[in-house]
């Protein structure tokens, strides 16, 4: 729920990643923006807004997926720049400001300090007295010179395009009374949801008029559904068209237009219904060259279980021509899943976990599983990007692969894994052998040290002090002191202590001449004398 993606052939994504302030404690707007393509940083944007000021969108982010995504509207990102919006309403007024960054020709992971915003006016005045109608239908968008922003107030819509170096205002278009929606911008053109007359409008940004517009009672035509239509581009640069869907899913209509005309109207190209796709499906899909690429949360029947699993992720495309649906690839959580379907869907390589760990009992299991409200990107012109359940983590899908070079890719990335292991196995092997050679070499220091030690102090007229480490009844081990304390320790017998003492503390003193013990490497003591404490 924190990742925001470009309605564009983009090689960018955005990542929310609130900052929080020592001296308020306040969390603020950070986006971390990435090359998904490496994961490499491009650039930090500091915003220094708060999250408590964003009364309309904004305040719906939260750290998780699930929930209400209308945050993204309030943000726009493509190749070149990245706009932010910012709308505060009072019982007064509208009051929008907009932070644009239009990105360098290089980008090394520098931080990004957003100060002042490129547009700060008021859109819209109201009457004191009037109840406060926030309806949470303001986005933005932008192209490499204009930034749009609609916003809707108390039934009213407003729609002002600036130049986006500048922010002077270049159109100003104001609807009272009227409700709606800029669901998608492209160019110089724009798809408006007319919510109060229930129409959707092919808009110019340039003339500021609607080129051609389509009431939902034509739209639902012959159909048993009425709900309210949407609207979105193709997100190929080159590729004129942009699709009609109703917000049930239930129908589609593409339609083509030509770029170079101004005020020409589009052309319906196809139109058809679509079957068995939730409601955000394809609200969160990419239209491609005519093909709607999705997430969906897929219910496969299962082999040897009573009811049909439903915790499968598959990513998919529809074609809107022909109005056939293929999966691109199904994924389950797991490789304990694999095997258990009816049909042979699963992919056996690729996997989204809902889990972070392999243990079933783990209490991490994320049971909000639904990879149809996360958004899907294309990179290019033939790669598309997901994002995946747990992590920050994103699968490339590369359309430039056949049968063939996938079949080449996956042994050369098998053989590579297997290099990378025989090389990851060398180097423990050697780790290995210096640690033992390391190792025998302290045991051969050791044994001179004390095989010096002994020739000074064993077996000689030397007296040696030391103190009881253990006492067993009959026997005990001291620590000799000074030099001799490496020979370790000391073995002795009572019947070897001067007197007839039965019993040794801790910690007690003793005197005594060393000989070698039972077994090679150990010394005992003979002739021990206890010193009393005085001495």
């Amino acid at each position: 729920g924190t990742l925001l993606v470009s309605m564009d052939d983009c090689n960018l994504v955005a990542l929310v990643d609130p900052e929080e302030d020592d001296k308020d404690e306040e969390q603020y707007l950070a986006l971390v923006v990435c090359d998904p393509a490496t994961g490499n940083l491009v650039t930090k944007i500091k915003t220094g807004l708060k999250y408590s000021y964003f009364k309309m969108e904004l305040a719906k982010f939260a750290m998780k997926r699930l929930g209400k995504t209308g945050w993204r509207k309030n943000l726009c990102l493509t190749k070149d720049r990245i706009s932010i919006l910012y709308s505060d309403a009072t019982s007064k007024c509208l009051n929008v400001k907009v932070w644009s960054y239009s990105f360098p020709p290089e980008m090394k992971g520098e931080k990004v300090d957003l100060a002042n915003p490129v547009i700060d006016e008021i859109v819209c005045e109201g009457n004191e007295e009037a109840s406060i109608d926030i309806n949470g239908r303001s986005s933005v968008h932008h192209s490499s010179e204009k930034i749009v922003v609609c916003c809707t107030y108390r039934k009213r819509t407003v729609l002002n395009v600036y130049e986006a170096d500048t922010g002077e205002l270049v159109l100003n278009l104001d609807w009272p009374g009227v409700e709606m929606m800029l669901a998608s911008f492209k160019g110089n053109r724009a798809l408006l949801v007319d919510y109060t007359s229930g129409a959707v409008l092919f808009f110019s940004t340039d003339s500021g008029e609607a080129i051609h517009t389509i009431p939902f009672s034509k739209l639902n035509e012959g159909s048993h559904s009425y709900g309210p239509w949407t609207g979105l581009f193709d997100s190929g640069q080159n590729t004129h068209e942009f699709v009609l869907i109703r917000s049930d899913n239930s129908h589609f209509q593409l339609y083509s237009y030509d770029p170079t005309n101004e005020m020409s109207i589009p052309t319906l190209q196809f139109s058809g219904l679509v079957t068995d796709f939730s409601s955000e499906c394809l609200s969160t899909g990419k239209l491609k060259d005519g093909v709607m690429y999705f997430n969906r949360r897929a219910l496969l029947p299962l082999e040897y279980m009573i009811h049909d699993a439903d915790h499968f992720h598959e990513v998919g495309a529809l074609s809107l021509r022909s109005q056939t649906c293929c999966p691109i690839l199904t994924m389950c959580s797991d490789r304990m899943s694999i095997g258990q379907t009816k049909y042979n869907e699963l992919s056996l390589s690729h996997f989204d976990p809902k889990q972070k760990f392999s243990d079933m009992t783990s209490s991490t299991v994320v049971e909000t599983f639904d990879p149809a409200k996360r958004p899907l990107f294309f990179i290019d012109k033939t790669k598309i990007g997901i994002f995946m359940e747990l992590g920050k983590e994103i699968k490339i899908i590369d359309f430039n692969h056949n049968e063939k070079s996938v079949i080449e890719f996956e042994v050369s990335a098998n053989e590579l894994k297997e290099q990378k292991r025989r090389e990851e196995e060398l180097a423990r092997q050697l780790q290995l052998k210096r640690e033992s050679e390391e190792k025998a070499k302290h045991l051969r220091d050791k044994k001179a040290q004390i095989r010096k030690l002994a020739e000074e102090f064993v077996d000689k007229d030397v007296k040696v002090r030391g103190r009881v480490e253990e006492w067993k009844g009959t026997y005990g081990f001291a620590r000799c002191k000074s030099r001799p304390w490496k020979l370790g320790r000391i073995f002795f017998h009572r019947s070897n202590v001067e007197g007839d003492r039965k019993f040794f503390k801790r910690g007690t003193e003793l005197e005594f001449n060393l000989t070698k013990g039972k077994h090679e490497g150990t010394f005992k003591a003979c002739q021990i004398r206890v010193i009393p404490r005085k001495e």
